[in-house]
């Protein structure tokens, strides 16, 4: 069976890695672009003492305080491009990563990031980026270990994956000591989204034997670690969240499913975040899913610590489903959109088509076929 992976060049899991990201980075120019949020300045600051020390020039971007959309990347690609960027270092969580991902990519491409995510053909650029790396602050995304960006169409109210092996960066960087900061709330969520990658990548129908080893071992990290972290400032548990969370990333090879399908679309018309997106949809999806992939999700459980001992297949899978639910309960995550905010089932009608307008992998993969009726009873469960 044929197959292709794509992973970061390097990956460098180690406490206290920030500060020796100049050593750290290839030396390809000498003029580094970093992007961050507001509230990680003295992480940048650090990065950019330690890329000082090693001979670099830098300048911190403007900060990416939300998901990024297509304003946000095509003003720092104009700002990387007029400053000389070789290099960009993106220090953050999901939205900070997918942002200087792109970014990379655009400043050795033409036009708008728009063009890239609507246009045709889609998704190709003609040009590798600039040198790229990653350092995440939190264990969630995956983004540093994945080949795709997340950028908003506000005018489409759409979230379009943009999908690209040059998206891959060139450096993925683990630091446990960055999660030690971490809000738990932003900790359990986060985490939530890792558990999603994991599961869906291995359910999924682009699935193969290394997309699924690298599911399995990412849900077995998440499941035991999760809850260890939330409730305490245990390293070891933030290194192995870090590690689970990136072997997910790798997973995405083989893509998601109908949780990130239809929690995109909910993100951008109801300004429910990921996380919180993906916490609400994984059991509900697993279970409109279960019938279509049985053994796939009775594997999944015995990772999520099920024992399968004494029950038939359908049994180990339910009990699965059953897991995520106690895992949810445990960690304090949303469990329901109504508990995001005051919205309307008036907006269903307008996520549906959001989920048809949108290009992605993940509507195309799932095990179960993808329709109209089935969004609207996923969403009605989730309301």
């Amino acid at each position: 069976m044929f197959y292709e992976i794509l992973i970061p060049q390097r990956t460098v899991r180690k406490a206290g890695a920030l500060g020796e990201i100049g050593r750290l980075v290839e030396r390809r120019g000498d003029k580094a672009f970093l992007v961050t949020s507001s509230f990680l300045v003295d992480y940048a600051k650090t990065a950019a003492a330690s890329l000082k020390e090693a001979g670099f020039d830098t300048k911190i971007g403007d900060f990416v305080d939300a998901e990024p959309d297509i304003a946000v990347v095509d003003k720092l690609t104009e700002d990387a491009k007029e400053y000389g960027a070789d290099m960009v270092v993106s220090i953050g969580g999901g939205s900070v990563l997918d942002t200087g991902k792109a970014v990379a990519l655009m400043i050795n491409n033409p036009g708008s990031v728009r063009e890239y995510l609507h246009g045709v053909p889609f998704g190709m650029f003609e040009n590798r980026g600039v040198y790229s790396a990653c350092v995440a602050t939190t264990a969630g995304t995956g983004s540093e270990a994945s080949p795709c960006s997340v950028v908003i169409d506000h005018e489409k109210q759409v979230k379009p994956n943009m999908l690209h092996q040059f998206l891959i960066p060139d450096l993925a960087v683990l630091d446990p000591e960055l999660l030690l900061s971490l809000p738990k709330p932003i900790v359990a969520a986060t985490g939530f989204d890792a558990l999603t990658h994991a599961i869906e990548a291995y359910v999924s129908l682009w699935s193969n034997a290394a997309t699924k080893m690298y599911s399995l071992e990412a849900i077995r990290c998440v499941a035991a670690n999760l809850e260890k972290f939330v409730n305490s400032d245990d390293l070891e548990a933030a290194a192995e969240l870090l590690r689970g969370s990136n072997l997910a990333g790798t997973a995405m090879n083989a893509a998601t499913g109908i949780a990130h399908g239809i929690g995109q679309p909910i993100g951008a018309v109801y300004g429910i975040s990921h996380g919180d997106a993906m916490s609400i949809l994984l059991p509900i999806s697993m279970e409109a899913n279960l019938d279509w992939a049985v053994d796939a999700y009775g594997q999944v459980a015995v990772a999520l610590g099920v024992d399968p001992l004494g029950k038939s297949p359908r049994e180990t899978a339910l009990a699965g489903t059953a897991k995520v639910r106690e895992i949810a309960a445990a960690i304090g995550v949303k469990t329901k959109i109504s508990e995001c905010g005051d919205f309307s089932k008036d907006k269903f009608a307008e996520i549906v088509q959001s989920v048809n307008d949108t290009i992605d992998a993940d509507n195309y993969c799932n095990p179960r076929p993808l329709t109209d009726e089935l969004v609207l009873e996923i969403l009605e469960k989730a309301f």
